[in-house]
C-alpha cells in the first residue's frame, strides 16, 4: 500500500510531499510530488526538503507557497551489541517552499521587511507601505 501526503491547493494543482510505503520502519522522504489535478499526473519536482520526514502537515498559503509543519523522521543508531536500531522522532520545524515567483509588490515586501523589521506598524504605513501588507505582518497588540 502507498501512503501520499497531500495538501490541497485553491489553484488546479494539489502539492503533495513525499511518496512512501504505508510500512513500518521504512524510510520517510524528502522529494516533493506535485499531482496535476485535469491531467490526472504525478510528477517529482527538482526541489527537496532538507529532512526527511513524514507524518507532517501542510497548506498553500495566500501567496501560494507550501508551508510543511512538523512530522516524524527516522533516527538511526547501533545498541551495544552493534545490532542496528531506528526510532521515530517528532520534529518541531516550520519548511516553506517557493511553488511560484512573487509579485513584485511581494518580493519588495519581503526584503523591506527583513531589513526594517524592527519598526512598528505606523513607522511603515508612514513609509507609504500599503495598510493590508501591514496589518498582515503585525499581531494585534491586547491592551
Amino acid at each position: 500500500k502507498i501512503s501520499k501526503e497531500a495538501v490541497v491547493s485553491t489553484q488546479s494543482t494539489g502539492e503533495v510531499h513525499g511518496v512512501r510505503h504505508f510500512v513500518p520502519n521504512t524510510d520517510a522522504t524528502s522529494d516533493i510530488w506535485v499531482f496535476d489535478l485535469p491531467t490526472s499526473t504525478w510528477f517529482e519536482l527538482p526541489q527537496t526538503l532538507p529532512l526527511e520526514i513524514f507524518f507532517h502537515s501542510g497548506a498553500v498559503g495566500s501567496d501560494g507557497d507550501l508551508y510543511l509543519f512538523g512530522g516524524s523522521r527516522y533516527c538511526q543508531w547501533k545498541d551495544r551489541n552493534g545490532n542496528p536500531r531506528k526510532i521515530t522522532k517528532r520534529i518541531n520545524k516550520l519548511f516553506k517552499l517557493q511553488m511560484q515567483l512573487p509579485s513584485l509588490l511581494e518580493s519588495a515586501w519581503e526584503v523591506l521587511f527583513e531589513h526594517y523589521g524592527h519598526l512598528d506598524q505606523e513607522d511603515f504605513l508612514e513609509m507609504g507601505v500599503p495598510e493590508f501588507l501591514v496589518r498582515r505582518s503585525f499581531v494585534p497588540t491586547i491592551r
